[in-house]
């Protein structure tokens, strides 16, 4: 499987509505929305964290996780799919939302 059917997969369980605003493919990206500062918040195995300002709302602060997908063997990928399409699904008041995705060839940002 490649993350290219992510898509097709999060709108049968979200909705086409709920996936429409928050996952977007290589067309756009993370710094059409969102500056993002060169602030690390964290860094782990899978990526780096850093703090995000959206245009236009200044106080609106956020944490966007940029992601390699260069080099992931097909295993990763799926987790890295799953994470994606169970934090997107999630709605709960004392777990971080995922607000938008961005995907492109080479990555992937959470925000």
């Amino acid at each position: 499987h490649s993350i290219v059917d992510t898509p097709q997969r999060l709108e049968n369980r979200v909705g086409k509505v709920g996936l429409l605003g928050r996952y977007h493919g290589p067309s756009h990206h993370v710094e059409s929305e969102y500056e993002v500062t060169d602030k690390v918040l964290g860094t782990g195995c899978s990526g780096t964290v850093q703090l995000a300002i959206q245009k236009g709302q200044p106080d609106r602060k956020f944490a966007v996780k940029a992601l390699s997908l260069s080099g992931l063997q097909s295993s990763q990928l799926e987790r890295l799919k799953a994470e994606v399409e169970n934090f997107l699904c999630m709605d709960h008041p004392h777990i971080t939302r995922l607000h938008d995705v961005y995907e492109s060839e080479t990555h992937m940002h959470l925000v």
